[in-house]
C-alpha cells in the first residue's frame, strides 16, 4: 500500500498567517477546529489510496480478491473444503496460464499455485510400449529396461520412470466401492501428478559430529544420527518445460549423486583447476550439499558417491585415475554421512571444528526450528533487559558462561519489587555440547534463542536440569525458541516453560556410532521431578518427545501447532513412562500425537490422536474435529 508522508496541520498552515497570530491570542479555538477537520482529511485520504491500491491483485485487500477472480470467471474462490489461504497467486496468475492452456507444464505451476508443493506431471502416453514410425522418433518414449542399469530400475513407477509399459485398461480413476482395486495408470489419455509434500530446508554452516572408530568419518547430522540428504528446491518458471530432478525437493540417491559427479568430472577434466566451475548440480557452495575446511569448499573433482553403511571397509584408491585426481572424501547421501581420505587426513593435519558442511533436509512443516520465518515469535527487546549474544565469534562463547552472567545479574537486582527480565539470544548455527543446570529465581523471566534464521543445536548428556521457585513464591518463566535438544528437560519446583519453534527429542536408539549415545533412560521430552510444583507447559510449532509430568506436580499443558512423540516410550502425555497416574489438563490444537495419552482432562480440536486415549474427568472437556484410532 502506498504510503504518504504524514504532515502534522496542513490545513491549519494553510491559512493565512494573519488568522493564525489572532487565534493564537484567543486561545487557539481555530487551530483546535483544524485539527479535527484534518483527522477526517487523512480518513479521506487513506481510503482513496486503498481504492487505488484495490485496483492491483498484488496490492488489493483480501476481501478484493474474489472480486478480480469472478472478472476473470475463476471458480471455487469460497469454497468451504479449501485448503487455501489466499488465492492471490491463483488469481494473478490465471491470463498468464489460459494463454498456455494444452501445455502440460501449466499443470504443475497450478497446482503449486494452489498448495504450496512441488509437482511434476508425467503424461503416461510417452511410457506406453509401442512402435514407432522411423520418420517421426520419439526419444522421449519410455525404452526397454537394461537390467544393469539400476538407477532407472529404482526409478521405476516413479515421477522419473523413463521404461516403456504395457497398456493398462484399468480405469485410473479410484472406486470408492472397491477401495483395494488397483488403478490403471499407462494409457494413452491419462497423466499424473506427483506431489513432494516434504519440503527441503536448508543447513549452512554446520559443525560436523566425528565417528570415534573411524577416523575421518562424520554426520552431517550434528547430533550424530542418520539422515537422508534432499536436493535444494527451485521454482520451475518456464511454463513450457516439466520440471526436472535438480528442480524438486527429493531425496537424493546415491546412484543419482554418482551420475552427476560423473558427468562434473568428464565434463571438467581437461580444463585448468582455477577455471573449473566450483559447483556440479548438487554438489558445491550454494547447492544442496558442500563440504567446507577452513572455510573452503572441496572440489567435486575429489567426491565420490559411496555406500558408507560400514565405516571400516576401504573406498579409496591411492593415486589418480587418468585425469582424475584421487579422491579425498566419500558422501553417502542416503545415510547423511561423509569419509575423508586417508591421504587427504595425513596432508592437512585438520581437527574436527575446522570442517563444516552445508545441507538441505526434508520436512513438512515450518515447525521445530530452522531456517524458516520465525521472527513473529522472537523476543521484544528494551533498556531495561539483560540481553546477551552467544556465539563462536563473540565474547560469550557457551551457553553455561551466559547462564552464570544471567544468575549474577538477577542476585544483583534481587532486592527489586520489578519482573527480571533477560535474553540469551544464539547468533550461529554452532553445536554447544555442555550440561546445562539452570536455576531460575522467583519472579524473572529468560528467554533462550536462536537469532531469526539460525538452528543452533543443544547437545546434552544427561537431561537439561531447570530449578524454579519455591511453591509458595511465584512461578519463573523460561522461554525456549529455535532451538534442537538431544535430551530431556527435567524441572524442578515452580516453572512456566515455553517452548517455540524448537525439538526436544532424544534418539531412539544408541545409534550407529557409539559416541552419540546419550547417558540416562530418558526418551527425550519434558518431565516433572517430584518436588515440582504449579508447573506450566506451553508448546507451539514445536516437535517435542513424551510429556511425563503428574497432575500432582503440573498444572497444565497447552499444545499448538505441534507433534509429540512418544519415542518408544509408549506413553505421550501421561505421569511416567508407566502412565500409572493421570498427567494434568491438556488442551491441544492441531497436533498430532504418536503414543497413549492418560490426563485429567483434555481438549482437543483438529488433533490426530494416533494411540489410546484415557481421560479421568469425562464430563469436562471435548474432543473435536480430530482423529483417534476406533480402538
Amino acid at each position: 500500500m502506498n504510503q504518504t508522508p504524514v504532515i502534522t496541520e496542513r490545513l491549519y498552515h494553510l491559512l493565512p498567517s494573519i488568522y493564525r497570530q489572532r487565534d493564537a491570542e484567543s486561545g487557539e479555538a481555530l487551530r483546535a477546529l483544524m485539527s479535527v477537520l484534518e483527522q477526517e482529511m487523512r480518513v479521506v485520504e487513506h481510503d482513496i489510496e486503498t481504492l487505488y491500491d484495490n485496483w492491483f491483485v498484488d496490492t488489493c485487500q483480501e476481501w478484493v480478491l474474489p472480486y478480480i477472480g469472478e472478472l476473470l470467471g475463476v471458480q471455487d474462490l469460497l469454497d468451504a473444503n479449501s485448503i487455501i489461504t489466499s488465492q492471490r497467486r491463483r488469481i494473478a496468475n490465471t491470463i498468464r496460464y489460459r494463454r498456455r492452456k494444452g501445455i502440460g507444464a501449466i499443470l504443475e505451476n497450478v497446482v503449486y499455485d494452489v498448495t504450496g508443493w512441488h509437482t511434476r506431471i508425467v503424461e503416461f502416453f510417452k511410457m506406453v510400449s509401442i512402435t514407432q514410425s522411423m520418420s517421426n522418433i520419439r526419444f522421449q518414449q519410455g525404452r526397454i529396461a537394461n537390467l544393469r542399469d539400476e538407477r532407472s530400475i529404482e526409478q521405476l513407477g516413479g515421477p522419473f520412470d523413463a521404461l516403456s509399459h504395457l497398456v493398462d485398461v484399468r480405469s485410473i480413476h479410484q472406486d470408492k466401492n472397491k477401495p483395494q482395486r488397483r488403478q490403471g495408470k499407462y494409457n494413452v489419455a491419462n497423466v499424473g501428478l506427483f506431489l513432494w509434500r516434504l519440503q527441503s530446508y536448508a543447513a549452512t554452516e554446520r559443525p560436523v559430529y566425528p565417528v570415534q572408530q573411524t577416523k575421518g568419518g562424520f554426520f552431517f547430522n550434528p547430533h550424530g544420527i542418520d539422515m537422508p540428504l534432499f536436493n535444494k528446491a527451485q521454482k520451475n518458471k518456464d511454463l513450457t518445460s516439466i520440471s526436472v530432478e535438480h528442480q524438486l525437493p527429493i531425496r537424493l540417491k546415491r546412484k543419482l549423486f554418482e551420475s552427476d559427479l560423473n558427468q562434473y568430472k568428464a565434463e571438467q577434466q581437461t580444463t585448468l583447476a582455477r577455471y573449473r566451475p566450483s559447483n556440479s548440480t548438487f554438489y558445491g557452495p550454494n547447492r544442496s550439499l558442500n563440504i567446507m575446511v577452513n572455510g573452503d569448499s572441496i572440489s567435486p573433482m575429489r567426491v565420490i558417491s559411496a555406500d558408507l553403511s560400514e565405516w571400516g571397509k576401504e573406498y579409496f584408491l591411492e593415486g589418480s585415475r587418468g585425469n582424475l585426481p584421487s579422491p579425498d572424501v566419500a558422501i553417502d547421501v542416503e545415510l547423511g554421512r561423509f569419509l575423508l581420505s586417508p591421504t587427504f587426513l595425513k596432508q592437512h593435519k585438520i581437527k574436527d571444528e575446522q570442517i563444516s558442511v552445508d545441507f538441505h533436509y526434508g520436512f513438512s512443516a515450518d515447525i521445530g526450528g530452522g531456517p524458516y520465518d520465525r521472527s513473529e515469535d522472537l523476543a521484544e527487546f528494551s533498556s531495561s533487559m539483560f540481553h546477551l549474544t552467544v556465539g563462536q565469534n563473540t565474547e560469550c562463547r557457551t551457553l553455561q558462561a551466559a547462564l552464570q552472567q544471567w544468575t549474577a545479574h538477577c542476585l544483583e537486582n534481587k532486592d527489586g519489587a520489578a519482573l527480571i527480565e533477560g535474553v540469551i539470544q544464539i547468533v550461529d548455527n554452532g553445536v554447544y555440547r555442555e550440561d546445562l543446570n539452570l536455576s531460575l529465581p522467583p519472579n524473572t523471566q529468560l528467554t533462550i534463542e536462536a537469532m531469526d534464521g539460525k538452528n543452533p543445536c543443544i547437545h546434552l548428556t544427561a537431561p537439561m536440569q531447570i530449578t524454579g521457585s519455591a511453591p509458595e513464591q511465584e512461578n519463573a518463566c523460561l522461554t525456549l525458541n529455535g532451538l534442537r535438544v538431544n535430551h530431556a528437560i527435567l524441572i524442578k519446583g515452580g516453572v512456566t516453560l515455553k517452548v517455540l519453534h524448537s525439538t526436544i527429542l532424544s534418539p531412539k536408539t544408541k545409534g550407529l556410532a557409539d559416541n552419540h549415545a546419550v547417558t540416562g533412560a530418558s526418551h527425550g521430552g519434558i518431565e516433572t521431578d517430584p518436588s515440582a510444583r504449579n508447573v506450566k507447559i506451553e508448546i507451539y510449532r514445536s516437535l517435542v518427545g513424551p510429556l511425563f509430568l503428574s497432575k500432582e506436580t503440573a498444572i497444565s499443558i497447552a499444545i499448538k501447532d505441534s507433534i509429540i512423540d512418544e519415542n518408544s516410550a509408549g506413553y505421550a502425555i501421561a505421569s511416567d513412562e508407566t502412565g500409572q497416574s493421570w498427567g494434568p489438563p491438556a488442551v491441544l490444537e492441531h497436533v498430532t500425537v504418536f503414543g497413549k495419552v492418560r490426563v485429567q482432562e483434555l481438549i482437543a480440536s483438529e488433533s490426530i490422536l494416533t494411540d489410546e486415549v484415557n481421560v479421568e474427568r469425562r464430563q469436562v472437556g471435548y474432543i473435536r474435529f480430530s482423529y483417534i484410532t476406533p480402538e
